[in-house]
């Protein structure tokens, strides 16, 4: 049973559910929405859709991971399993800098101490010469928010970009120039999520930006605005339609 990021209608995360045997917890599931009316994540409306970018990282990943283990003992299914339990702990250690990196520019929008380990910390740190000079000015953090049209989601940053409201999404990647980011179409369809589920619901336009932090050379940052703001609407409210139908599953449903 697939699992996601799920909202109950308060906007709370729900991290973990209790087990149905009652031995410890869980991630949620689909099951465990339906059950209780809880909102998808935007991200997790998004898992429908290929990401042929991410695929080609895993594959180079087992890959690497057959080059640095020798074959051994066992059959050739035991070993392919080993390999890729072996390529996944980079994409976890990827995942937890991410967080860290999330979390640290999340303390600095509320003036609280950085607690980031050495590395994520010192991205966090170079990272705000750059954003007192780019015109940002942010009013909300890791804001949550439930739409009234089914989803939820937290967006990073709410503020605004010379003058205009805007919204902001942070990630971290591996490169070494401006060049070297590696931009997707999952990231202005998250944006769009957000947008057309918190904001334009309101009236409310807002200008919206992918900004990109280099896990292996601090300071380095990269931003991108996404234009064509109506199109990556209209495609996400059509990932929305298929979702409900693929997953057989309207959280307004009775509502």
């Amino acid at each position: 049973m697939e699992g996601g990021h799920w909202y109950d209608k308060a906007g709370r995360l729900i991290l973990e559910v209790p087990r149905a045997d009652g031995k410890g917890m869980k991630s949620p599931t689909l099951r465990e929405a339906r059950k209780e009316g809880w909102r998808p994540s935007t991200t997790t409306i998004l898992q429908i859709i290929s990401r042929p970018g991410l695929v080609s990282w895993q594959l180079q990943q087992v890959v690497a991971a057959c080059l640095r283990h020798t074959r051994g003992g066992g059959t050739e299914e035991e070993y392919s399993k080993r390999m890729i339990e072996a390529s996944e702990e980079k994409a976890v250690l990827a995942a937890d800098f991410g967080t860290q990196v999330h979390k640290g520019i999340w303390q600095g929008f509320n003036g609280e101490r950085l607690d980031a380990e050495d590395a994520p910390a010192e991205v966090v740190r170079s990272f705000w010469p750059w954003y007192e000079q780019q015109g940002f000015d942010c009013f909300k953090s890791e804001h949550s928010f439930v739409s009234p049209l089914g989803w939820a989601g937290t967006i990073d940053m709410v503020g605004e970009y010379e003058g205009e409201s805007c919204i902001v999404d942070f990630k971290t990647q591996e490169f070494t120039s401006e060049k070297g980011v590696n931009w997707y179409d999952e990231h202005p369809l998250q944006l769009a999520g957000y947008a057309v589920g918190c904001y334009d619901v309101a009236g409310i336009t807002m200008r919206r930006f992918s900004v990109v932090l280099s896990r292996n050379v601090p300071g380095l940052v990269v931003k991108k605005e996404w234009e064509e703001r109506e199109r990556w609407d209209a495609a996400f409210l059509k990932l929305w339609e298929l979702w409900k139908l693929l997953k057989k599953y309207d959280p307004l449903d009775g509502e």
